[in-house]
């Protein structure tokens, strides 16, 4: 009875270990779906460290390359010593957009769509971001602020970016 109970919690555990790598690899796929920017969260590729629009830029255990519009953070994924992914890109312009929403637009049509797709909302210590999360994928919006300086309407800045391990406790 013991062997059974022990076996059965074993199961139980690596099922929602598989189900929550599952949640995330559909919210990936979900947001690189809807995404127009020509680069993808979770991809290894680096053909934009070939583009010219690029400026490529080291950091600790990771990587940067910026453009006019655009920020690609690479860094090891799924956990932080594995090979490059994309696990971060902040977006700037109106150029591209997320969920059928794009810099310049309105907070709360970004609100609307993200919470129609199941993303959640967690606090932010300021204001001026919102943050929403699901299965592993958090995306960040920036308020722009209005010249009265007190209201805060539409969308400034994108940024979404992918959690990954640390199995090592590896500290940069």
């Amino acid at each position: 009875m013991k062997n059974l109970l022990i076996t059965a919690a074993v199961l139980a555990l690596s099922l929602a270990a598989a189900c929550g790598s599952g949640s995330s690899s559909r919210a990936i796929e979900e947001f690189n779906a809807s995404c127009t920017f020509p680069y993808k969260l979770a991809e290894t590729g680096g053909a934009f460290a070939q583009d010219s629009d690029y400026e490529f830029s080291p950091g600790f255990g990771c990587e940067f390359y910026t453009s006019l519009s655009a920020r690609i953070t690479r860094s090891g994924y799924p956990d932080i010593m594995d090979d490059l992914h994309i696990t971060a890109i902040e977006l700037s312009s109106w150029e591209y957009s997320v969920f059928d929403f794009c810099v310049g637009d309105q907070m709360d049509k970004a609100d609307r769509l993200l919470k129609k797709r199941g993303y959640k909302t967690e606090s932010a210590e300021d204001a001026r971001y919102m943050v929403y999360t699901k299965g592993g994928v958090e995306l960040e919006l920036t308020r722009s602020i209005s010249d009265d300086c007190m209201s805060y309407n539409t969308i400034a800045r994108i940024i979404v970016s992918v959690e990954t391990t640390n199995k090592q406790n590896v500290l940069f």
